[in-house]
């Protein structure tokens, strides 16, 4: 006879104490993580995407890598920011995932490496503020 012992699933939204406010919540984004773009003890030193990592949009793919202004592939420009943490599988694994466009941030307590600079402000615009 076959067991249907139950399972668990735990999920888990992260860390959001660097959103202020939950503005632009309702108008998150879908998209997809190329896990390639990412650097593993940059981005992920413990297995996972932390919430609040500043994203660009790669033209060539449409997928999402870490924000780099240095870049000229479409990461340059600031796109969003990882709105839930995401764990990391494999670089061959990308990951469909929500991304916030718009944000009241608390900057002090985005995530090591989070990647917001003075030029990403800039992308964001009035999109997002910034404490």
């Amino acid at each position: 006879m076959p067991s249907y012992a139950p399972s668990t699933t735990a999920y888990s939204q992260g860390n959001l104490t660097w959103l202020r406010t939950r503005k632009g919540m309702s108008t998150a984004l879908t998209g997809t993580l190329d896990t390639s773009a990412f650097t593993a003890g940059t981005h992920y030193p413990n297995g996972y995407f932390p919430a609040g990592l500043v994203l660009g949009k790669i033209t060539a793919s449409g997928m999402y890598g870490p924000y780099n202004n240095a870049l000229s592939n479409g990461q340059e420009v600031a796109a969003g920011f990882l709105l839930n943490d995401e764990a990391f599988v494999s670089t061959s694994v990308d990951i469909p995932t929500a991304i916030l466009t718009e944000a009241d941030v608390v900057e002090s307590r985005l995530p090591s490496g989070h990647g917001l600079d003075s030029a990403a402000k800039v992308d964001f615009g009035a999109r997002c503020t910034f404490v």
